[in-house]
């Protein structure tokens, strides 16, 4: 059984949730995630010289921990996981096209100058910010799913990752933080990461201590430290962007008015109704007769006073005659029967239908309530495209930045040779 997985919306605190809304920075950022911690320092201006960063000979099963990624970052100088994955290499390097369909967390899927990614990030990240609860997923299932997941969401989740990690390495090689910094910065972050993402996993995975949630973790491929590691490395990109972002630029009425007509379709809504229903199903009796009758008998109760509800729970055949037919906020068009889609978006409100009759059955609906389409007004909409503006041009600044890192780091990744197959 294959498991859908979709990318969620990015939903930062305070300042930082237009940060969180440009591509290259926390692609799957949920609900709650986490704001910056005060106190790193500012971005420096970029440097104009190419730094080497060329990738190390590392086999594409190379392990890496995140324990000991974690424990090399504070070291003056050590950057990246350059050393805690030299004492686990002989040679090699990153391994290009199609991905097995197996699931190894060690596999290195990019090298952002000397810094891995590991299929195990990848999937920490799928874990984190997933609607699906992969705690929930039955553990064969999972197991024979993470590895064809991970291949499948790859061209959408390593590109994002690679931007990510470009941020975060040139920002901590620029800055060169002496070890003591680092030393006041990580507890900060590592007490935030578990005032907050710490607490939602434990929710999430149904356990209650974090050694529980760990074992949790590494049953689904990853960990914890993996968890707080990532956690870290988001605030350091989000420092970044904040210290090399300028403020977003005033926005004038011509430029508000000129996105309204422009964007028309997304400030139109279609109707909408919320209505009840009565139903018999032609299988269910011998004769179209016989059918006919159930319903016109049902249709009269409510006609003599008998509530439609409290009729369609003792009666009613249709899907929902549980919840007595009450059928809750609809668009038109959305029901497959076009009988009675037509009729809800006719008929008067409050009133009963006639019997209708599609494919299934017969059928007596009544709408309770109806929206009819329209569009929303500029003058409601200006503070909502004053927005949007903001955030174009924010992910616009935020892509130049990132193309001015390019220039500066050597990027790999399994997706080159798919992308070179294709020019």
């Amino acid at each position: 059984m294959m498991y859908p997985w979709t990318r969620l919306a990015a939903k930062i605190k305070g300042e930082e949730s237009q940060a969180a809304t440009t591509a290259p920075v926390d692609p799957f950022a949920a609900a709650g995630a986490p704001t910056a911690v005060p106190g790193l320092p500012p971005q420096p201006p970029a440097a104009a010289h190419r730094v080497a960063m060329a990738s190390p000979a590392i086999p594409q099963h190379a392990a890496a921990p995140a324990e000991a990624r974690a424990a090399a970052l504070p070291r003056p100088g050590a950057i990246t996981t350059t050393n805690a994955l030299a004492s686990a290499t002989t040679a090699g390097a990153v391994a290009t096209g199609s991905l097995p369909n197996d699931f190894d967390p060690t596999r290195i899927l990019g090298m952002v100058g000397d810094e891995p990614i590991l299929a195990g990030e990848v999937l920490t990240y799928i874990i984190d910010r997933s609607k699906i609860n992969a705690f929930e997923v039955p553990p064969n299932d999972w197991v024979k799913q993470r590895g064809p997941l991970i291949e499948h969401a790859l061209p959408q989740i390593l590109p994002q990752l690679i931007e990510n990690k470009l941020i975060y390495v040139t920002f901590v090689r620029d800055k060169d933080i002496p070890a003591d910094k680092w030393e006041e910065i990580r507890p900060k972050i590592h007490k935030h990461f578990g005032d907050t993402k710490q607490k939602q996993l434990i929710e999430k995975a149904g356990v209650h201590t974090p050694q529980e949630l760990d074992a949790r973790l590494r049953q689904l491929g990853t960990s914890l430290e993996q968890h707080r590691q990532i956690f870290l490395e988001q605030q350091i990109i989000m420092q970044a962007i904040e210290g090399e972002i300028p403020p977003p630029e005033d926005v004038s009425h011509d430029q508000l008015v000129t996105y309204y007509n422009e964007h028309l379709e997304e400030f139109s809504f279609e109707a909408e109704a919320r209505w009840e229903r009565l139903m018999v199903r032609f299988d269910r009796y011998k004769t179209r007769q016989e059918a006919y009758q159930a319903i016109a008998w049902m249709g009269n109760q409510v006609v003599y006073g008998a509530a439609l509800e409290a009729v369609a729970r003792q009666h009613s055949q249709g899907p929902r005659a549980a919840d007595g037919e009450q059928y809750e906020w609809m668009r038109k068009g959305n029901l497959a029967s076009t009988v009675l889609d037509d009729a809800i978006f006719a008929l008067p409100v409050g009133k009963l239908s006639s019997i209708l009759e599609d494919e299934q059955g017969y059928h007596i609906v009544r709408v309770l309530e109806r929206r009819e389409a329209g569009r929303i007004e500029f003058s409601d909409a200006q503070a909502n495209i004053r927005d949007k503006i903001h955030a174009q041009q924010r992910s616009e600044k935020v892509h130049a930045f990132v193309d001015r890192l390019r220039q500066r780091v050597l990027v790999t990744s399994v997706l080159d040779k798919d992308a070179d197959a294709t020019r």
